[in-house]
């Protein structure tokens, strides 16, 4: 028997969303994220010239190609958001 994959992770997500656990924990990291990132600009201003972003959702604009492309190395080497 074959199992619709999409359906099955919709209904596993759906599972989180039965109390407000689920809800309140993205607000709390949605926070954290937001002042972390949000001072990147301050401590590295030569290297990345802007953040911003939405929700779990943000974006750097790297000033160098070469410093953008270590940095994606360097979180896909450590797994990060996993």
């Amino acid at each position: 028997m074959r199992c619709n994959q999409a359906f099955v992770t919709i209904v596993e997500a759906l599972i989180y969303w039965e109390t407000d656990t689920f809800s309140h924990s993205i607000q709390r990291k949605e926070v954290l994220l937001a002042a972390a990132l949000g001072a990147i600009p301050e401590q590295y201003l030569q290297q990345i010239t802007q953040v911003g972003g939405f929700k779990l959702i943000y974006r750097a604009v790297f000033a160098a190609l070469e410093l953008c492309h270590a940095v994606v190395k360097a979180v896909f080497e450590r797994a990060v958001g996993y």
